[in-house]
């Protein structure tokens, strides 16, 4: 008499194992990071990451924050809502301008939709300064309109009017710029780091960056 065949036993473990092993893998990847306007095809309460610009950023009573990011490249946008656990807020770690990442669950109730985020599943990509270009000011000045921001350039004063400006290294995109506090001659033609609020002049419909604080990049 044949011994008996242990292979389909040895099989049937095996599998067994691999399965165990997919579905442990399957559970501790990463959700997928989706484009801001895809959002909108995702499966609701399905979990995703979102990466984008802060263009907007308040509290409630209820001790919920809620932001807006946006895809600075084709200007989608998403609204996310922080839900409060005791740990630190995105208010206390993002700011305008900042470029974050969130990882949250896709609420269909709303439309456009809406990402539910828990603490912790939110952080700075890109601080401000190295995302608020002259170049993407210009071209998305009504998202930052009176918010607080940063924005890096050169300083020059405009030969036709006598106004300061900042401008981008080639030239190309610039900026009025106006403050009370220090002493912009000083540093004119100089790298500089701008802290301020960008607002429009209703009188000559030109943008205007008011400075809460100008320091020189070294």
């Amino acid at each position: 008499m044949s011994p008996p065949r242990k292979a389909p036993k040895c099989l049937a473990a095996l599998s067994v194992v691999l399965l165990s092993v997919m579905m442990f893998l399957g559970s501790t990847s990463e959700p997928p990071e989706v484009a801001m306007r895809d959002l909108a095809g995702m499966d609701d309460g399905e979990a995703v990451q979102v990466k984008g610009v802060v263009s907007d950023m308040w509290k409630s009573d209820s001790g919920s924050e809620s932001l807006v990011l946006t895809d600075l490249s084709d200007n989608s946008s998403a609204k996310v809502v922080w839900l409060s656990e005791g740990g630190p807020g995105p208010s206390e770690m993002l700011s305008i301008g900042d470029e974050a990442c969130v990882l949250g669950e896709v609420s269909l109730a709303q439309i456009p939709p809406v990402l539910f985020v828990r603490d912790g599943d939110f952080w700075l990509v890109t601080p401000c300064e190295d995302v608020m270009s002259l170049e993407t000011l210009s071209a998305c000045w009504a998202l930052f309109e009176g918010d607080t921001i940063k924005v890096a350039g050169n300083l020059f004063i405009d030969p036709s009017g006598g106004l300061f400006r900042l401008c981008d290294p080639e030239m190309r995109h610039s900026i009025q710029v106006r403050w009370a506090e220090g002493d912009l001659p000083a540093l004119i033609g100089m790298p500089v780091l701008v802290t301020g609020v960008l607002r429009m002049d209703t009188r000559t419909l030109s943008l205007v960056f008011f400075a809460d604080d100008i320091s020189a990049l070294v």
